[in-house]
């Protein structure tokens, strides 16, 4: 295995690509008790779309197709759910669907080796049916109608499908009930096939683990199979369609909660430079609209905003958008002021070198703070896996950041011809 050591977190990390295709990665923690595994393909809700690599064919994957699968891999061949397999030997298990990914994870601190292989055999052997199939669409639907209630859930998949219409990216994770009853065995088989091949997937393991060990564990139990090729490889669909203008809905809310969302011009680097991009983004959203902005407290005191007043930023291609909440009774001027600052960016009091310093200082705080947590350097990790660059560089890419960077950032992107507005109100007579 390749070792890589990152003194400035004191953190090492070992990776390899096993005769199967299978990216390994080892952190070994030796201070912590528990060892988290996680096995992820880059397979989520914006993979649509699939080509025959000899023909060309192109094949469409239903909508909620990466979700579904990830229901139907814990049901083994006798129809048994795997969790029951890694609580009985000491571990808790999860999965989570994303719009770029699909992880399947345990943690433990007992029986290590046996909950790892665990982990690996039934995410390559999967043992679902065309009766399986069937019987879970009725549990998805019920899981799908169940976030029609949620006003938080809706604003956010609302301003998604705003920003990014007729796109997968405004498609929700878990699709919508007719793509899910229309799916079949055969959709999901072909969905598997292209993109659970060991090729396109990692496995991360962190925590109190000899990397050696596991390796020999993992090669062991991958020289023991055979995997195809896949027929199959992915394509992306470009964005095209302009944002649409908004949407106003009624809901069971107390007051109005106001989503607006500022679609930015594609991005063209990626790797590290990539990474860097999204550290600049966030830091100058934090500038602008942070707790510590003066934007933020003038609209507290105002009582335009609350503690809940959020905003976020997706810098991960082909998404490239700023998105802000807030539940208020004055959507119109929050909104008016936040374009203003979006298009006057420069001219903002709180873009100054002293302000970006102390920033700056507090997310270097907040990265160390999270690198205790073994999920959360499990998760980095994966994720940098796939789109290619070392997380653990990351302290060494924030201290190279300068305020020139965010000037240049925002002269090169931060354009405000792409709006869109979501409203949910109170239902009428509330």
């Amino acid at each position: 295995m390749e070792k890589r050591v990152f003194e400035s977190l004191e953190e090492e990390i070992y990776r390899t690509t096993l005769s199967s295709g299978l990216t390994l990665m080892v952190v070994p923690k030796p201070e912590y008790h528990k060892v988290f595994g996680f096995m992820t393909t880059p397979f989520g809700s914006i993979q649509q779309w699939i080509k025959n690599s000899q023909t060309q064919e192109k094949h469409q994957i239903p909508q909620g197709a990466a979700h579904f699968l990830e229901h139907k891999l814990f049901e083994d061949a006798d129809g048994e759910d795997v969790f029951v397999q890694f609580q009985a030997q000491g571990a808790s298990a999860n999965a989570f669907t994303s719009r770029r990914q699909t992880s399947y994870l345990f943690s433990s601190s007992l029986n290590v080796k046996e909950n790892l292989l665990t982990l690996v055999d039934f995410v390559q052997s999967p043992s679902f049916s065309k009766e399986g199939v069937e019987k879970e669409k009725g549990i998805i639907e019920q899981e799908l109608h169940m976030y029609l209630d949620n006003p938080y859930f809706q604003m956010s998949q609302t301003l998604a499908e705003c920003l990014y219409p007729n796109h997968p990216v405004g498609h929700d994770i878990g699709g919508t009930v007719d793509a899910v009853m229309a799916t079949t065995y055969e959709d999901l088989l072909k969905a598997y096939e292209t993109f659970y091949a060991p090729s396109q997937m990692a496995l991360v393991v962190v925590g109190n683990v000899d990397p050696a060990q596991v390796h020999q564990w993992v090669k062991d139990n991958q020289n023991q199979k055979h995997f195809d090729t896949p027929d199959y490889e992915e394509v992306l669909e470009p964005v095209v369609e302009a944002p649409l203008p908004g949407k106003t809905m009624q809901m069971e809310v107390s007051q109005p909660i106001v989503g607006y969302g500022v679609r930015l011009p594609q991005l063209t680097e990626n790797g590290r430079d990539l990474f860097k991009v999204q550290m600049v983004a966030e830091l100058l959203m934090d500038l602008l609209f942070g707790p510590t902005s003066n934007n933020y407290h003038q609209w507290y005191q105002k009582g335009w905003v609350d503690e809940n007043f959020g905003c976020m930023i997706h810098v991960k291609n082909p998404t490239h958008d700023w998105q802000f909440f807030a539940s208020t009774d004055f959507a119109d001027d929050l909104c008016q002021e936040i374009q203003d600052v979006l298009t006057h960016w420069q001219d903002q009091e709180d873009f100054n070198l002293e302000h970006f310093q102390a920033l700056k200082k507090a997310h270097e705080g907040d990265l160390l703070q999270d690198l205790n947590s073994l999920e959360f350097i499990a998760t980095k990790v994966t994720e940098s896996v796939f789109e290619d660059y070392d997380y653990f560089e990351v302290l060494e890419v924030l201290q190279g950041i300068r305020l020139e960077d965010l000037s240049n950032y925002a002269d090169q992107y931060l354009r405000t011809d792409a709006i869109t507005r979501v409203q949910i109100n109170p239902l009428e007579g509330d």
